[in-house]
């Protein structure tokens, strides 16, 4: 059996221009984390866009924000696997957006902003061994070897599985709960405490190394004279999930090769992310500094 959590969120539409192409872009991101398009993979930036068949994985202790086209928030926690399916942009500026997502492993959280709220959507997210269909503006869910949870924060949730009768979830802070290959539990009132434990499962983490869309600090691990000497570092990193990056720069006349992750979000945040990577490559004379 499959889980399959049904956005239906209708809105009405902003006028404007319509997007095509792109489902969305990756605002916020806490490494390590892979994007995997057919038989390429590649380490996660802030600011990539993403489009249809994009696989996501995140590593131990990271997470990833990303923005919809049509406004929306995505987050996700840890050793989580989510896939954009597809994404179809209305092809009216009154019609519908229409999507289908996955999150085959991990927590997520679906919340609409002021932006989305203008649109009418019909999202479909499919989570691992019941059927969600959801109408509702802020959704926690988690798929676990032992268990899958659908978790309305506000909105409505009708959440099937199998033969099973249809549940309702229009109570906000409610929440199904679904053991493998076991019957439903009787639907709950999640406890405050552990819905704090829930919810930070997916919010970025402040010092553990952020990077941003916005983030003007860059890390710099090397600086040679010969790029061949840090090609082998790069490839380390990006395998990692690690987005570093190859920058030349030109010192009073001088040519440098520069092996660089940019978008760090403050000093704090490179410097957490400098003493994280020495578990990946030892880097003796790394540094950060602000672009201007």
């Amino acid at each position: 059996m499959r889980l399959l959590l049904v956005v239906s969120l209708f809105l009405p539409l902003l006028p404007g221009p319509l997007f095509a192409g792109s489902v969305g872009k990756v605002e916020g991101l806490q490494v390590p984390a892979w994007v995997q398009w057919k038989d390429i993979t590649l380490p996660v930036m802030v600011g990539m866009e993403l489009k249809p068949g994009d696989r996501l994985i995140t590593g131990k202790s990271a997470r990833l924000l990303l923005r919809l086209e049509e406004g929306s928030l995505v987050k996700l926690g840890e050793n989580a696997s989510f896939t954009i399916t597809s994404w179809s942009p209305p092809p009216q500026k009154r019609d519908v957006f229409k999507g289908f997502l996955k999150v085959l492993r991990g927590a997520f959280r679906f919340t609409t902003t002021a932006l989305s709220k203008r649109h009418r959507r019909e999202i479909d997210v499919q989570v691992s061994s019941a059927v969600a269909g959801i109408r509702g503006t802020d959704i926690w869910g988690k798929a676990t070897p032992t268990r899958d949870i659908v978790l309305l924060i506000e909105g409505k949730v009708t959440v099937t599985r199998g033969e099973d009768e249809p549940v309702l979830l229009d109570k906000p802070l409610t929440f199904y709960e679904a053991p493998k290959h076991k019957p439903a539990l009787p639907v709950a009132k999640v406890d405050p405490v552990q819905l704090k434990k829930w919810a930070a499962e997916t919010e970025l983490i402040p010092g553990k190394g952020i990077l941003r869309s916005d983030g003007r600090w860059v890390v710099s691990l090397a600086s040679v004279r010969k790029m061949a000497s840090i090609t082998d570092q790069l490839q380390t990193l990006n395998k990692e999930g690690y987005p570093a990056q190859i920058e030349t720069v030109n010192l009073d006349g001088e040519t440098w090769h520069r092996l660089v992750i940019k978008g760090v979000g403050s000093r704090i945040e490179a410097a957490s992310l400098i003493e994280r990577m020495q578990d990946v490559a030892l880097f003796d004379k790394a540094w950060e500094y602000e672009r201007k």
